[in-house]
């Protein structure tokens, strides 16, 4: 059954709207998001290590923001963000109220997310709804929730994902095909949409 994603991720937000919010956390024009809790499973260690590996002019012009509370295991994560946010390469929001999340996808130039595992994945649904390009990972349930319309990676090839990062981010005609393609499929990702799948569900085993 397609997860079911809130209209705020579907809504076309103002500049007004956008230029708040960016002046609120200090972000620039252009950033990379990348959204979850920070433990091992999300393999955050691993999207730093790919993001350092790229060119120093690249990671001035398009920072990583990483938005999500520590969890279990963080603190080797945490060390490995440490010099990355000093040089401001990184930006790390932690928590971040439900109101502004839609805002902060929507105005991202790239989403990204290499878990090793989800159950669903339900910010790859949310960031296509918003229109935001989408790097994942090929394991687990993330391919399914993709469904064609983002970029598969390996999520321990950091050589992979870098070079992934750096295309989207400077490829204007993928960019623009995929978002093409991801809001066509996330159109039926909606709560009624979800309901009638379910709905049928039950006549058929009636």
């Amino acid at each position: 059954m397609p997860p079911a994603v809130s209209n705020d991720f579907r809504q076309k937000y103002s500049s007004v709207e956008v230029d708040a919010v960016r002046e609120h956390y200090q972000l620039p024009a252009c950033y990379i998001l990348s959204v979850g809790t920070i433990e091992p499973r999300k393999n955050l260690a691993g999207l730093l290590a790919a993001f350092e590996s790229l060119p120093d002019s690249f990671k001035a012009s398009y920072p990583l923001v990483i938005v999500g509370c520590s969890g279990w295991l963080s603190e080797d994560i945490e060390q490995l963000m440490r010099p990355m946010l000093q040089k401001k390469q990184v930006v790390r929001l932690g928590y971040v109220p439900q109101h502004h999340l839609p805002v902060l996808f929507s105005a991202a130039s790239l989403f990204v997310y290499i878990s090793y595992y989800e159950g669903y994945g339900m910010p790859i649904a949310e960031a296509m709804c918003s229109g935001v390009p989408v790097i994942t990972s090929n394991l687990s349930s993330m391919p399914e929730v993709a469904a064609g319309c983002a970029t598969l990676v390996s999520p321990s090839n950091k050589e992979q994902i870098a070079q992934e990062i750096q295309e989207l981010m400077e490829n204007s005609s993928k960019r623009r095909d995929q978002i093409k393609r991801a809001k066509k499929k996330s159109d039926g990702y909606r709560w009624e949409d979800s309901a009638q799948t379910l709905v049928k569900l039950f006549q058929r085993h009636a």
